[in-house]
């Protein structure tokens, strides 16, 4: 088994209550909280937990903003990948190439992910989860989704949904998150151009006009 990751078992509350402990998901992280609520309420029963990782997202914040600052700050970020079955046979796997053919034993099972990045007043830097799974009756549906290529631990995981972001008022207010989601949108589905909330930011700025900037 790899040191930089961990498998839980999310069978009962006291799992679900270690998890949302162990990630910090209380009163001050509402949409954590609801976000792994709602993985919950959709049948996950086992995540996959990846530590030092590096996300594209939160180094673009990080160079424009983090590493400025005079209290340090991380830049590594960590990922959990939630599935609808147990997941413990990953840890059993004894090698990098056992575990990646184990994870993609389970794709049709992959719930989505979620990337938390090392601040405690938006941990979210970004998530996916099955639109499939998560709507509420068969009378809803999640009209704009698309599928997404998650590469986890040398396997490839698919998942079909909405990718979300969390506004964090240091670099961006909740204009930003709502381009952001919509910009990610369209690059995965329409190959549209990748762009950071450190970009739309600097992208606002530009026009000379304070009112069309706003």
């Amino acid at each position: 088994m790899l040191t930089h990751i961990a498998v839980s078992t999310l069978a009962t509350e006291a799992d679900w209550a270690t998890l949302k402990s162990t990630l910090g998901a209380g009163r001050e992280n509402f949409l954590l909280a609801s976000v792994l609520n709602d993985l919950k309420a959709a049948g996950a029963l086992g995540a996959v937990f990846e530590s030092a990782y590096i996300d594209r997202d939160f180094s673009a914040a990080y160079s424009a903003f983090y590493s400025t600052v005079f209290q340090p700050y991380l830049k590594y970020c960590s990922r959990l990948h939630f599935f609808n079955v147990d997941v413990t046979d990953v840890s059993a796997a004894g090698d990098a190439e056992a575990i990646s053919r184990t994870l993609e034993e389970h794709d049709e099972h992959y719930l989505g992910y979620i990337v938390l990045r090392p601040l405690a007043h938006a941990p979210i830097s970004s998530t996916v989860l099955s639109a499939t799974h998560l709507r509420g009756s068969p009378n809803q549906e999640v009209a704009v989704r698309s599928s997404f290529q998650v590469h986890a631990l040398g396997a490839t995981l698919n998942v079909e949904g909405a990718p979300l972001t969390q506004q964090d008022t240091r670099i961006g207010a909740c204009a930003q998150a709502t381009i952001w989601t919509a910009a990610r949108h369209f690059h995965n589905r329409h190959s549209g151009a990748w762009y950071s909330i450190p970009d739309i930011t600097e992208a606002a700025l530009k026009p000379t006009d304070s009112a069309l900037t706003r």
